[in-house]
């Protein structure tokens, strides 16, 4: 058992200063989302950062999923700026591209030879480091203390994924305020996605004592924080507080495992279907942790279900899941964007091809018995 993550995190509002010590008389390159370019110029903090660099050249990304073309366009341009710093503020996709970009920049392999080597699966070797950090603008992705990227083929609709230590942010500056702007809905997608995360480390053939621990956390804080954003009865701070928590936490936890079967499940659904991903992932967690039980050879949802006693006493693990969740009328969300079950299950044969599905503790699960059960 090991354990690596060297992203160095900077949480909260009072860390500002030593952010700004990191980016003071930086050449930096900043990759953000259109929203995240607006929140610069009218968020104090943010503008204190680009301020505190020597210069900066900002790259606005196209929205929605990352994709070959985009990252194309990313790789091939900005080549007379030399930076030595990466910044990225925005979302998940976001911070995909700058993971990406970076390794690119340390491969010094041409646009063409990096795509490639992309797509073939090839192990990318960056040779030289470029410093990074990571500003989230929305708690749940965790993909600022992950070392993986998934880029997408539009065209083929096929993922191709990173998974490098060179793809690690260097620092990660999580300012709650940042999130307070998302809407309540996007709120709830990317809190369960994150929620989903750390659930899926557990039924995972890569869990381990340490991942578990992260796991764990950020599993009892979202059985806390998931019904305020319902009730709205704690003030919105206090609980996006708890939300970058638990995306933090969740975050290392698959940094180490990987995520599993609800997220293999996830993809065509958000790629085909337009369901946002954090609703896709949430939409069988509690039928894929049902199927998972029988096959609990390590024991850690055993040990799940005693940590989460002092919560439903008298409930097992699945239905301590199944009240969490059934608030939120996840069936009734998706159907939004799919009125047919068989919309969902003409994908099927696109949700056990990807490798998340292989972590999976279940080695052959029901998939049918999965969408169903969700479905209903």
């Amino acid at each position: 058992m090991n354990f690596i993550n060297p992203v160095g995190i900077y949480f909260g509002l009072e860390e500002h200063p030593k952010v700004i010590n990191i980016c003071s008389h930086r050449k930096a390159i900043i990759l953000c989302s259109k929203r995240a370019y607006t929140s610069i110029h009218s968020n104090q903090d943010l503008n204190d950062i680009v301020r505190s660099l020597r210069s900066h050249m900002y790259y606005i990304l196209e929205s929605g999923i990352p994709n070959l073309c985009t990252l194309n366009k990313l790789l091939s341009a900005n080549t007379y700026f030399d930076a030595d710093m990466i910044i990225s503020i925005g979302g998940g996709s976001a911070l995909d591209y700058a993971k990406c970009y970076k390794l690119y920049l340390g491969s010094r392999l041409s646009p063409r030879d990096f795509l490639e080597c992309l797509c073939s699966d090839k192990s990318i070797i960056a040779g030289s480091k470029i410093r990074s950090l990571a500003i989230p603008t929305i708690a749940g992705t965790g993909s600022e203390v992950t070392p993986y990227a998934t880029i997408w083929d539009l065209e083929r609709f096929q993922k191709y994924s990173l998974h490098s230590s060179s793809c690690y942010f260097d620092f990660a500056y999580i300012n709650p305020i940042l999130s307070e702007s998302v809407s309540s809905k996007n709120r709830i997608y990317a809190a369960l996605d994150a929620f989903n995360q750390a659930s899926e480390s557990i039924w995972n053939t890569n869990c381990n004592d340490i991942s578990y621990m992260y796991a764990v956390e950020a599993i009892k804080l979202s059985f806390r924080v998931l019904p305020q954003l319902l009730k709205n009865d704690l003030p919105r701070s206090q609980v996006q507080q708890s939300l970058n928590f638990v995306s933090i936490l969740a975050g290392i936890a698959i940094s180490q495992t990987q995520t599993a079967l609800c997220h293999s499940i996830s993809y065509p659904l958000t790629y085909k279907l337009q369901i946002p991903h954090g609703l896709a992932c949430a939409f069988t967690t509690c039928a894929v942790l049902h199927s998972n039980i029988p096959y609990d050879k390590k024991g850690y949802l055993e040990r799940l279900e005693y940590d989460l006693k002092d919560i439903g006493h008298h409930d097992d693990l699945h239905q301590k899941y199944v009240k969490l969740l059934e608030p939120f009328k996840l069936s009734q969300l998706v159907r939004e964007y799919v009125h047919e079950y068989d919309d969902i299950w003409l994908l099927a044969d696109k949700m056990l091809s990807n490798k998340r599905a292989a972590n999976n503790l279940n080695p052959a699960p029901n998939l049918s018995s999965i969408l169903e059960s969700s479905w209903l």
